[in-house]
């Protein structure tokens, strides 16, 4: 329901402002047009929306650098049909349809800046309008484009969100304010010399993420360096949402993901990191998939988390997506070494998958692991098959 709204608001306010602006300022196109003039008006409208979508982003692309931060990439238009090529070092996608996006890098950016970048698109659109009055052409048709370019700026403006599930420029204002207090909230954290051991500390750090406080995503960052200080942390009751954004659920499994990679860990964290992992599969929108935490990654973690669980049976099912998918020889060799581990196990050989994994990267998280566990031989397989039939039994 409030995914549907978010979507809806954005295209009211532009019908809204369209059509409510023909009817307030009284514009109207002449009752008899040719049929060459119409399709005239036609282009001379499709093209004010082309060049105000282009002068949008640039707004964007531009303030960020000088705000400080590093343009990554400008999209127009939809992936669909698209080419892509350079301006300098900056990819530029093009493609059907309008609408776009800017991504930077703007690690160190203030929640002003942030402002200003967000601003910048409305802003040009608004500019454009104006200029659209310059045009020579007859009044009512200069007045029809700068009314629908001036309509994209407000549709722009109003919080939502786009149907490829990007955030409008007025959701990112709206969040201003929150943007503030959560900065505040995660320095004051930091400052404090034990400030893994607080209850809320977990909480604080995630809401700064998603919010794009910088010291918390260094913070998380080098957290996932330090086993010990995660493991102190990942301990503490979190608050999830019951409808949490794709930041969240993306850096819940990212934690979960290295601690239970950091090597063994106590049967009570494992079941804890478990039960988070299976929240985030949960609550991943499946409609608009986040191509940070793809399903298959959040379901190989959960692999993971049912080895150090002492449930090997349930490992290669897991891992089966992972292995059908086209994956980097990294992240292969690392779900190979998962299954290898797990089926050693089970008594039988995970041989293959490790040589697999060792060919393909021999550096790859839990390879090293996994080598050690297998060269245990017999001893170390009835170990942990003997552990996962007792924990079996109490479960």
């Amino acid at each position: 329901m409030r995914r549907g709204l978010l979507l809806l608001l954005p295209t009211l306010a532009y019908s809204a402002v369209f059509f409510g602006g023909q009817w307030l300022l009284g514009i109207q196109s002449p009752r008899h047009m040719a049929t060459s003039a119409e399709v005239a008006f036609a282009g001379c409208l499709l093209a004010a929306l082309i060049i105000g979508m282009v002068a949008h982003e640039l707004g964007h692309a531009v303030v960020v650098r000088l705000a400080g931060g590093e343009v990554l990439g400008v999209t127009l238009g939809s992936t669909f049909g698209s080419v892509t090529f350079h301006l300098g070092a900056v990819p530029v996608s093009v493609g059907l349809g309008l609408g776009g996006s800017v991504s930077f890098r703007g690690h160190r950016l203030t929640a002003a800046r942030r402002v200003a970048i967000s601003a910048a698109g409305p802003a040009v659109n608004v500019i454009v309008a104006l200029l659209c009055l310059l045009l020579p052409v007859p009044r009512w048709e200069a007045s029809f484009l700068a009314l629908a370019v001036l309509a994209s700026a407000v549709q722009d403006l109003v919080p939502g969100h786009s149907v490829g599930g990007n955030t409008t420029d007025g959701y990112k204002l709206l969040q201003t304010r929150a943007r503030l207090r959560a900065d505040t909230e995660v320095r004051g954290l930091l400052s404090e010399p034990r400030w893994e051991d607080r209850p809320d500390a977990a909480d604080i750090l995630i809401n700064g993420f998603r919010l794009d406080v910088p010291e918390a995503e260094d913070c998380l960052r080098e957290l996932c360096k330090q086993p010990d200080a995660l493991q102190c942390m990942y301990l503490k009751p979190w608050r999830l949402p019951d409808k949490p954004e794709a930041d969240v659920t993306h850096i819940v499994h990212v934690l979960s993901w290295k601690l239970l990679a950091s090597g063994d860990v106590p049967s009570a964290t494992a079941d804890l990191a478990a039960s988070r992992i299976e929240w985030v599969i949960d609550h991943l929108d499946k409609e608009h998939p986040d191509n940070r935490t793809p399903l298959r990654n959040v379901r190989h973690s959960l692999a993971l988390a049912r080895l150090r669980q002492r449930r090997p049976r349930d490992v290669q099912r897991l891992c089966a997506d992972a292995l059908a998918a086209d994956m980097t020889p990294n992240d292969r060799a690392t779900v190979l070494a998962t299954v290898a581990m797990a089926k050693h196990a089970l008594l039988l050989s995970g041989r293959q998958h490790l040589d697999e994994a060792l060919a393909l990267d021999p550096d790859a998280e839990l390879v090293s692991e996994a080598t050690r566990f297998l060269e245990g031989g017999l001893e170390t397989a009835l170990a942990a098959h003997d552990e996962a039939a007792t924990r079996e039994q109490v479960t």
